[in-house]
This record gives C-alpha cells, sequence and structure tokens, in this order.
C-alpha cells in the first residue's frame, strides 16, 4: 500500500491510496487523477450544479404561479427540484397539438392541475415511490399521449423511398414509438434481410421486428432514419409515415447511431457493451476481467472499470453518461487482480505482531 502523489484533472495536488506492486501504483495513479477532480473541487461542482438547479426550479415555479412549498428548509429544497421535473415533463405533453386530439376529455390536464395544488413538501418527495394514485394517475396520461401522438398515422399518408436504380425487392414500414424503432413487412422475407436486421440489433416480436433505442445518443428520428438507409442499401422500399424521419432520410444530414455502446446496467453494478453481430470483437471483449453474455450484452463487473474503458476508447465504443458516472463514482476498483483504493490517509494503529513478518505482508 502506497500513498502517491498527483495531480487531479481539475489541477489540484493531492495523493491517492495505491495497493499493488511497486512499479504499477504510480501509473494506477496518474490514470486515477487523469480521470477525477480532487475530492473538494468535486463537491464544489456538484453544489454549483444543484444550486443552478434550484434556481431554475424557483424561477419555473414563479411563472407558473405554483404555491410555496411547505416543510423543512431541506424538504423544500429536494422537493422544489423533483415539482420542476414533473412541470418540465408536462410541457413536453403539452408541446403541439397532440394532446388537443388526444384527450378530448380533458383527463391529463385536470389531473395536472390536481396534482400541482399540492403544497406540501412531503408529498412531492413521496411521488418518487408512486404513493399517491393522482400522480400515477397523471404519470399514465404522460405515456398515453405521448404513445400516440408517435404513431398518429399522417393524413396525407406515408412517405415511400425507394432504392436508387433498382426494382425494389419488397416494402418495410419503418416507425418509431417511445423507447424502441418497428418494422414490419408485407411479406416474409429472405434469410439474407432477416440476418441484417438481426446483425443491427432488431428481435421478433410476434407481430413486428422491434429495435430497442432508448441509451442511443441521437434522437429517435435519427435512428429510424439511419435503419431506413440500411434497409435501402438492402433493396427494400423503405415506408416512413413519420414526416420527420422521411425529411431525415431525404437530406441524408444527420448523425447515425453508434453500432458500439457502452452502457451501464440499471442498478450501476456492472458495465454492458453493444456492438452488432458480424462486428469481430465477441472474444476481445469477452477476455475483460468478470464479462460474461446476457443477451444481447456483454455483461462486465463495474470492478474491471479501467479495462473497460480502456478497451472502449481502444475500439471506438460511444461511453454512456451512466457509463461514465458509473465509472467515476467507484471508490476501490480493481485491476488484474489488483485492488486500486482511492480515498483521504486515514490513521493506522499499530498492531503487535508475534512470530515474525506475516506471509502476506512481505515484499514478492
Amino acid at each position: 500500500m502506497s500513498y502517491v502523489s498527483v495531480v487531479f484533472r481539475c489541477g489540484c495536488e493531492g495523493h491517492v491510496q495505491v495497493y499493488g506492486s511497486r512499479r504499477d501504483r504510480e501509473r494506477k495513479a496518474e490514470w486515477i487523477a487523469d480521470r477525477r477532480d480532487c475530492e473538494d473541487c468535486y463537491r464544489a461542482e456538484l453544489e454549483k450544479k444543484r444550486e443552478a438547479e434550484l434556481a431554475a426550479a424557483r424561477e419555473q415555479a414563479a411563472d407558473w404561479e405554483l404555491p410555496a412549498l411547505e416543510g423543512t428548509e431541506k424538504q423544500i429544497v429536494w422537493a422544489e427540484r423533483i415539482r420542476a421535473g414533473y412541470a418540465t415533463a408536462v410541457e413536453k405533453v403539452r408541446e403541439g397539438d397532440h394532446l388537443e386530439r388526444n384527450d378530448e376529455e380533458g383527463d391529463f390536464e385536470a389531473g395536472v392541475s390536481k396534482v400541482f395544488a399540492k403544497s406540501e413538501s412531503r408529498f412531492w418527495i413521496d411521488t418518487i415511490r408512486d404513493r399517491d394514485p393522482d400522480v400515477a394517475a397523471v404519470r399514465r396520461h404522460m405515456m398515453e399521449v405521448g404513445r400516440k401522438a408517435r404513431i398518429e398515422p399522417v393524413v396525407d399518408g406515408p412517405t415511400v423511398v425507394r432504392p436508387a436504380g433498382m426494382e425494389p425487392i419488397s416494402s418495410v414500414e419503418i416507425l418509431h414509438v417511445p423507447g424502441e424503432v418497428r418494422l414490419s413487412t408485407s411479406r416474409k422475407e429472405c434469410e439474407t434481410f432477416i440476418d441484417a436486421i438481426k446483425d443491427i440489433g432488431f428481435r421478433w416480436g410476434g407481430m413486428h421486428w422491434m429495435f430497442d433505442c432508448g441509451c442511443s445518443p441521437v434522437s429517435h428520428d435519427a435512428v429510424a432514419a439511419g435503419i431506413a438507409l440500411e434497409v435501402l442499401a438492402l433493396g427494400y422500399s423503405a415506408i416512413l409515415p413519420q414526416p420527420t424521419v422521411a425529411e431525415l432520410v431525404q437530406s441524408g444530414g444527420f448523425e447515425r447511431d453508434p453500432p458500439r455502446k457502452l452502457l451501464a446496467a440499471a442498478r450501476g453494478r456492472a458495465f454492458l457493451f453493444r456492438w452488432r453481430r458480424s462486428d469481430d470483437i465477441f472474444d476481445t471483449v469477452k477476455s475483460l476481467p468478470g464479462a460474461r453474455w446476457d443477451s444481447p450484452y456483454m455483461r462486465v463487473p463495474a470492478t474491471s472499470a479501467n479495462e473497460v474503458l480502456d478497451l472502449a476508447e481502444q475500439f471506438g465504443f460511444w461511453i454512456s453518461s451512466p457509463a461514465t458516472k458509473l465509472a467515476e463514482s467507484l471508490v476501490t476498483i480493481e485491476v488484474g487482480g489488483e485492488t486500486v483504493v482511492l480515498g483521504q490517509p486515514t490513521a493506522l494503529s499499530a498492531t503487535p505482531l508475534s512470530g515474525g513478518i506475516h506471509a502476506d505482508l512481505r515484499d514478492h
């Protein structure tokens, strides 16, 4: 064990506690310092971010003319940020004219009025745990209105884009709904087509092919447009019911969904690698410490963060924000069977030894 002096990425000098062989300690310490701020700067930046969020929440509450919250100072601060998140979600649902067409009875707005009239901080804090039926009802309306808005048919009919310079083999409808892109075909397709869309990441859902795009860094429109271009390249026509997708396909000016992604598991205990089946890197990713296949991902323990990030950067994986936060939040990292521990020095108490030096404490 050793404390190594380093300069963190924030420019502050400090130290990290490193376990391992002497020759690797400085390298490991530098790797850690390049990716982290010192503890004081990290806490200052976090506090600054929270203050900005709180100021924005209070400005939004004043604009909405919401009632002042009641409770302790800490409860009010927490509740204000939660309430602001709900207000932002409501604003997104109200965009355009989808709400008027899909909520003719006005149930959504009635629920919003009832929920936002609440002034008890405890009420807003408990919304995280889904303890209030009114909040649950508003959430259901949000999802339902959003779903209907996504799949509304276009009055003038869908746009059909045909492959250039050839007679199309068949046609494929491409539609995105919250969290996924769906492919529907007019007939049973050949193995070449099925292999190609499986390679992208589609799975059969019983009525259509489905691709999970909830973790993509680009918009659902861009994901669907990129898939449409791949369908066209296979010699199929693309039926595009959503005008925004059709515009992207015809212009070609959009960012494609990255085929290689590094994500974080829901509970933050592991990293998830995802790539295309035809991408011959399975053995490379499988060689990471503790890696195991958990279709459609390769799951790697969070303790292998060093190797995970190095491989992701080497092979051009897009790294999600939760994956980055997971790596930055680790206090103990295992590297090649050795443990790197971050933190401040602690007072060490001397323990009397008998029988000489313990074998585990000797240098080898």
